[in-house]
């Protein structure tokens, strides 16, 4: 059956029903360039998604693309489909749902003054099925609700918050904060999100506010399990790393949320017990590596030669010192704090503290974070009845290495903290004269003056 209206024309082909048409242009073509197709009876979307044909899931994907993502586009709604779906159950699902009136799809004519030789280029819901499709798919959060979900996931890990006195702990604290009053809008007018940016505000807020629980209660977790916790999956947090740890300034492992599993690297006069073991000495392996379950779970004793502990941001200096130096040493034990000082770190050093008293030697890169990390160790040390010293981080090693690494503004907002001014006066003040910096490798090329200034 054929009918013209104006500059459509209606086709009925079995189940469907075809409107073919002209749009008001200058050139006018024998065949129409463009075409709606559609089904001619709405069978209902339930009883056409519940049938037994097998395609019930590729239908709802479908449905959902269109309806809450938005997309239209032929090529768009089939390729987020073909992420989940193959290629033959997406043309399937799509030319059953328009035959029962689901779904409409528009093509264009490739060839208007040859024949009809339609391809689409976008699919829309139809009419007919908006109401049912709103009591099919599953209810999406509105922004109202989703902001409320939010605030009750970030009360709920507030109170798990310990006490605690920290630049670190206010800072975290300060950073939830923020995020609650931007969500809502009472530091800033409430700002849009896609889907993409609720994911990314969600990662970012609720890690931090997990990372304030953890340093608080002396606890860690891996970033994959937290990623579990918040997502389902291990893997969404890995995506938002750098940007989180971009915003607390600091690395995720030094708020107890660990990458990879933590490891302790060192070397040197002391042993450690695991329960029911026997003793190994830290002197077995070069150097020992010990995981942090090995850690929590032992006790660590010094031997009775052990004068000095030495501890060092960077696995290159730690590396080459044990081997010129230490290796034959048999008073001093080294340790490395990969760039941070973890709970697991703080655990050794407690333990033989504890047994015998110690000098602590601590280097690092004559930067914003070395000096922040020096730091501290220096004042954890002080607060457990050690006597740590600074080496290597003064004037004199800064003018030797002669450095063009320029300093960051990161470096720059640090080295005027009335901490690091009172610890490193000298080298915060060259440092913020002359914007530049110094890493620990740097220094090794003077290695025979290096080793006149080591315990």
């Amino acid at each position: 059956m054929t009918e013209q209206v104006g500059n459509r024309q209606m086709l009925q082909e079995g189940l469907e029903e075809h409107e073919l048409y002209w749009r008001d242009t200058k050139k006018q073509t024998r065949f129409a360039p463009y075409r709606i197709r559609r089904g001619i009876q709405y069978a209902g979307v339930i009883d056409t998604v519940n049938k037994p044909h097998g395609l019930e899931y590729a239908m709802r994907t479908i449905l959902d693309i269109l309806w809450y993502k938005g997309y239209s586009r032929w090529s768009s709604v089939v390729a987020h489909a073909n992420k989940k779906l193959v290629l033959t159950d997406i043309h399937d699902a799509i030319e059953v749902m328009i035959k029962a009136g689901i779904i409409a799809v528009y093509e264009r004519n490739e060839r208007p003054s040859k024949g009809l030789y339609f391809t689409p280029f976008e699919l829309t819901i139809d009419p007919r099925a908006k109401k049912d499709i709103e009591s099919l798919l599953p209810k999406k959060k509105n922004r109202a609700e989703w902001e409320q979900q939010i605030i009750g996931e970030v009360e709920k890990i507030r109170t798990t918050w310990e006490p605690l006195d920290s630049d670190v702990a206010r800072k975290l604290e300060m950073l939830v904060t923020i995020g609650v009053d931007r969500l809502t809008g009472k530091e800033n007018e409430a700002f849009p999100v896609s889907p993409k940016a609720k994911v990314k505000f969600r990662s970012a807020l609720l890690t931090i506010a997990y990372g304030r629980a953890l340093i608080g209660a002396n606890k860690t977790m891996p970033l994959r399990t937290l990623s579990s916790l918040l997502w389902h999956n291990t893997k969404i947090l890995d995506r938002y790393r750098k940007r989180i740890e971009a915003i607390i300034g600091i690395p995720l492992a030094a708020i107890g949320i660990l990458i990879h599993p933590e490891t302790v690297w060192l070397y040197g006069e002391a042993s450690y017990q695991l329960e029911g073991k026997q003793p190994v000495s830290l002197t077995c392996g070069l150097p020992s590596i010990l995981s942090e379950q090995t850690v929590q779970k032992s006790k660590f004793k010094p031997d009775e030669s052990l004068k000095s502990i030495i501890i060092v941001e960077n696995l290159t200096v730690f590396e080459t010192i044990l081997n010129k130096t230490y290796y034959l040493r048999n008073d001093a034990l080294i340790m490395w704090s990969e760039g941070y000082w973890s709970n697991t770190h703080r655990r050794i050093i407690r333990d033989l503290l504890k047994n015998k008293s110690s000098d602590i030697y601590i280097w690092a890169d004559i930067d914003g974070d070395g000096l922040q990390i020096a730091y501290n160790i220096y004042s954890w040390v002080k607060n457990h009845n050690g006597d740590p010293k600074i080496i290597l981080m003064g004037e004199n090693e800064w003018k030797m290495a002669e450095s063009q690494r320029v300093a960051s503004e990161r470096d720059l907002e640090i080295v005027q903290k009335d901490e690091i001014i009172s610890l490193f006066p000298e080298v915060a003040l060259l440092i913020h004269e002359h914007k530049r910096t110094v890493e620990q490798e740097r220094l090794l090329i003077e290695y025979n003056y290096i080793e006149t200034q080591l315990p």
